[in-house]
């Protein structure tokens, strides 16, 4: 397509590539260790919970054109800023594995939407899905949110 390969991935993306570039072996089966480590504790965490309520995001969302992930000079690191933020409450579970599902059941003063995450053990989807139609027929006619009645796409469709 004639296309360079940071035009191909985008720039934030790119910046990502180029720092792996720059790890060793070494270094990569030892962040491996660390993974496994992380992922077999938040198991064993989990295995003595049904669920697990944190927020999904620790900001309010961002104006549209505000976050600009492919901007010119972006590195690796101003990726990792960019995203920690944002993904303080689900970037552990995307990682390790854990089914999470977020729900908008809040606002904000502006009418920004504010979720909360639920986190199930490993391939306990199904839980997940029972209490998220749970809180929507219980918020579907409520204030809020969900106030102006049933999402066009929610748990119950399921």
């Amino acid at each position: 397509m004639n296309r360079s390969l940071e035009e191909a991935l985008g720039t934030s993306i790119y910046a990502l590539y180029r720092w792996g570039l720059g790890i060793s072996g070494a270094q990569l089966i030892d962040a491996l260790a660390v993974y496994d480590r992380v992922t077999r504790q938040v198991g064993r965490f989990l295995a003595g919970y049904d669920l697990l309520l944190t927020p999904t995001s620790a900001m309010l969302p961002e104006p549209i054109g505000t976050f600009d992930p492919d901007r010119a000079g972006i590195d690796a690191e101003g990726v990792f800023n960019d995203l920690a933020p944002k993904e303080t409450y689900t970037a552990l579970f995307n990682a390790t594995g854990q089914p999470a599902i977020s729900l908008p059941l809040g606002s904000s003063r502006d009418g920004l939407p504010i979720g909360i995450q639920l986190v199930a053990r490993f391939g306990r989807e199904d839980l997940l899905l029972v209490a998220a139609l749970q809180i929507e027929e219980e918020v579907d006619s409520a204030p809020g949110v969900w106030g102006q009645g049933r999402p066009a796409i929610h748990a119950g469709n399921f």
